[in-house]
């Protein structure tokens, strides 16, 4: 028997996006320290616009570029750009990718084989057919070759069901597969109930980095001086009710991670004790802000994880803007009810009711001893799907 390379390709998502940079990082920290790999991240362009470079498509970004032009405004402009300069320094001083140009070319993709013998796929909702349906072929590894270690590592659906058509078309990848792995236990049900496949309950790869790994690693990243409570909200909640309500029933000063809500964002600011994050942090000042904050609050699964890993009080909002289909809450329910917070998701109307005084304890002794079990059973399951690949 051919004896397999120490080279491990990672197919994952790095786009300009706290949660996907670091969950990204922590895959190559754990295949690499942990494991022993040399691991390189595949340059997938997830989003090319070349790629869908048809005529409607291609009027509709012009449009849209036009309507940007019309309302320009210089202080969103340098914000946006600072935002994406971080996330871009960060790839390039800390993620090890196979090339340094993005493509989507089938035989570049198909040429890997010939340089790995590992492939691995997660995790972040990377399969989501809702995304764009073409990506399944390179999320799922439909390149490489049936001799190839190939499995995935919490990747997600990020929907509660998907169509025939696409249990057909991923069930070719799929069968490849030595283990299979899902981040959320509805992606476990969906692979058993539609596709008739077993797979595995496993962490987020953030999870499966110690807290004082993450610690050390944002050690020279972004602090602030005084008490602070940190919001970090997609969607459109209504922030300048939270923030007030937080600022008459404290002395701590905010700290926001704010995306939508331009009306707000502006009312927001004329406070001296909220201070807009965007423009400086990157994904380890990210994770810096949030081990040193009094509380988080948030409807972000990836803050809901470093919230847990770090031992920092949280409020976890209920992203209820979601038709079924299309609900994401399903990532956030699947990691409270294993780390038995059920107590902690909020509606709006629930938040306003308490005092914020109520929120800044969170005992996290049981979610402590969850964590130890589920990185034990999360580690046995790449063990597994390591030795699986090396008998082949």
């Amino acid at each position: 028997m051919e004896k397999k390379n120490n080279k491990i390709a990672i197919q994952t998502c790095f786009i300009n996006n706290y949660g996907a940079c670091l969950q990204c990082f922590a895959m190559q920290d754990l295949f690499s320290h942990k494991y022993g790999f040399e691991t390189k991240i595949l340059p997938f362009d997830r989003y090319s616009f070349l790629a869908d470079c048809d005529f409607l498509k291609t009027k509709f970004q012009f449009l849209s570029f036009s309507k940007s032009l019309i309302k320009f405004n210089i202080m969103d402009f340098f914000r946006n750009y600072s935002f994406k300069k971080n996330f871009s320094n960060f790839r390039k001083k800390y993620l090890i990718f196979n090339s340094q140009k993005l493509t989507r070319e089938y035989e570049y993709f198909r040429k890997l084989n010939n340089e790995f013998d590992y492939f691995v796929c997660g995790s972040d909702v990377i399969w989501n057919p809702n995304f764009r349906k073409e990506n399944l072929y390179f999320d799922m590894f439909g390149f490489a070759e049936e001799n190839k270690c190939i499995f995935s590592y919490a990747p997600s659906f990020g929907v509660e069901e998907v169509s025939q058509e696409v249990v057909d078309e991923c069930s070719k990848y799929l069968q490849k597969f030595d283990l299979i792995s899902c981040r959320e236990s509805n992606g476990v049900d969906l692979l058993k109930n539609q596709f008739k496949m077993k797979s595995t309950h496993v962490l987020d790869p953030t999870l499966m980095i110690e807290a004082e790994r993450w610690t050390e690693l944002s050690k020279d990243s972004y602090s602030h001086d005084k008490k602070y409570v940190v919001i970090y909200m997609f969607d459109d909640f209504p922030l300048e009710k939270i923030a007030t309500k937080i600022l008459s029933e404290t002395n701590f000063d905010i700290l926001l991670f704010n995306f939508k809500n331009k009306k707000n964002f502006k009312k927001l600011y004329k406070s001296k004790r909220i201070i807009d994050v965007i423009p400086f942090a990157g994904p380890f000042d990210f994770v810096n802000i949030i081990k040193n904050a009094e509380c988080v609050l948030g409807n972000s699964l990836h803050a809901l994880a470093f919230c847990i890993n770090l031992n920092t009080p949280f409020v976890l909002f209920d992203r209820d803007n979601y038709d079924s289909k299309h609900s994401i809450n399903s990532r956030l329910y699947s990691m409270i009810k294993m780390f038995k917070f059920n107590d902690k998701i909020l509606t709006f109307d629930d938040f306003l009711r308490e005092k914020f005084v109520t929120f800044l304890n969170t005992d996290f002794t049981s979610s402590n001893l969850v964590l130890k079990k589920e990185r034990l059973n999360s580690h046995l399951f790449i063990e597994e799907a390591l030795k699986n690949g090396r008998n082949n």
